[in-house]
């Protein structure tokens, strides 16, 4: 599992300047007045920066709330690091070697963070995700090792049983993890050979099995949406709502359906997200038009920045494309494949937006060269650092509620319109 952070005074010193930066970034009342709500949309905040999931339960044993014996693992405090935009839990650091509670100022010293991210925001949501990185560290291929997988169904949620022998290895334990979310990772019997997970939210990941520490097999994994599906981020399981596209109008999350189930938007505004993974032919994503019409429908509280993301699913690596109000362009992530990119350090004022109406968004791809135009008007272009490969799908993440008016991918004469 994780390896822990051994405790000792220079680490409570180094972990106490890290919860007091994201105090600070929060700007919520003393964490010592926080209340479930407060670690719950805190999570989602960390997800939205970080694409790391880190449970409620488990920040609130960072923050004390939780009697706990043992340190935070290394990858609770990478993404503690990383919500406050230092690469990882080292880089933080290495920038505070003294003792004393630096003061917070805003993305001063961020450098650009890499986080794992294999496409599911599940999303989260947004981030959805996702939410949608891949791990670093590549896989050890060993001979002896069997590791296979059989989706039992074509929608969500989907059951997916893994088969695997690792009864010829010297290892001390295993573990098959879904997806890039350490979270996600659960021990396995090195006698058996049969393990069944499931997985909430659709997408295109990368399944491991790891012995001890290290991942020794990947694979590609679809989990397909069927259609459209619309979620709303929600702990244990997300909230659904299924719905075809009927009359040229998408699945949507409002605020009639937030409060029809329960949710009260002064304990938190949720991410809701919807999805069209699978169901298309095989698309490489070079020289391919995505043209899309979108709209963000809440800007109260904390989701006043209007933010979200469109994530083009691809077999290498999620081109994901951010967006908010003109206001907050600072605040936006952007990944191209395997490239993090962040809004402080390169201009993405292009994808503030107006969503007093709908927003026509087309992303191209060709040669490695990709240009994102908002209402005809170029936004955004760069070159990619690797190929995306095939198109597999697309998700929304919309911070609050939001609806799709239009969703089509264009490749030469081929034009499929998902719905």
């Amino acid at each position: 599992m994780n390896k822990q952070v051994p405790k000792d005074s220079a680490f409570a010193h180094q972990l106490s300047r890290c919860l007091k930066l994201i105090e600070a970034k929060l700007g919520w009342p003393n964490s010592q007045e926080w209340q479930n709500g407060h670690f719950e949309q805190l999570s989602q905040k960390i997800f939205a920066h970080t694409g790391v999931k880190l449970s409620s339960v488990t920040l609130k044993r960072v923050w004390g709330k939780v009697s706990y014996s043992s340190s935070p693992s290394m990858s609770t405090l990478d993404a503690l690091a990383g919500y406050v935009g230092y690469e990882n839990w080292i880089g933080f650091q290495e920038h505070f070697p003294q003792k004393d509670t630096p003061t917070f100022t805003p993305f001063k010293h961020i450098r650009p963070i890499k986080v794992s991210y294999v496409v599911g925001l599940g999303i989260l949501g947004l981030l959805t995700g996702f939410l949608l990185t891949q791990d670093f560290s590549s896989p050890s291929v060993l001979p002896n090792v069997q590791f296979d997988f059989e989706p039992v169904t074509s929608g969500i949620p989907n059951t997916v049983t893994f088969t695997y022998d690792v009864s010829q290895t010297a290892a001390d334990s295993a573990f098959i993890q879904q997806s890039w979310d350490t979270n996600l990772r659960f021990q396995i019997p090195l006698d058996q050979h049969f393990y069944a997970s499931t997985y909430y939210y659709p997408g295109f990941y990368k399944a491991k099995l790891l012995l001890n520490e290290d991942i020794v097999q990947e694979k590609k994994l679809l989990v397909p949406s069927d259609g459209w599906l619309a979620t709303v981020d929600r702990s244990p399981i997300p909230l659904y709502r299924h719905e075809k596209a009927v009359a040229g109008r998408y699945p949507d999350i409002d605020m009639a359906f937030l409060e029809e189930n329960g949710f009260d938007l002064n304990q938190g505004i949720p991410t809701s997200d919807l999805y069209y993974v699978g169901g298309v032919p095989s698309i490489p994503m070079d020289d391919t038009h995505f043209i899309t019409t979108f709209q963000h429908s809440l800007a109260v509280g904390e989701a006043i920045c209007q933010s979200g993301r469109i994530i083009l699913l691809c077999t290498e690596g999620p081109i994901l494309i951010p967006f908010s109000i003109p206001g907050c362009v600072g605040e936006l992530y952007m990944k191209l494949v395997d490239h993090w990119l962040h809004g402080n350090t390169v201009d993405m004022t292009g994808l503030g937006l107006d969503f007093s109406k709908e927003v026509e968004m087309d992303i191209y791809v060709k040669d490695l060269q990709i240009e994102v135009w908002v209402d005809q008007q170029l936004a955004f272009q760069r070159t990619l650092k690797s190929s995306p490969g095939e198109f597999v799908g697309v998700s929304y993440s919309f911070h609050g509620t939001g609806l799709v008016h239009s969703a089509v991918i264009q490749q030469n004469s081929k034009e499929i319109i998902l719905r």
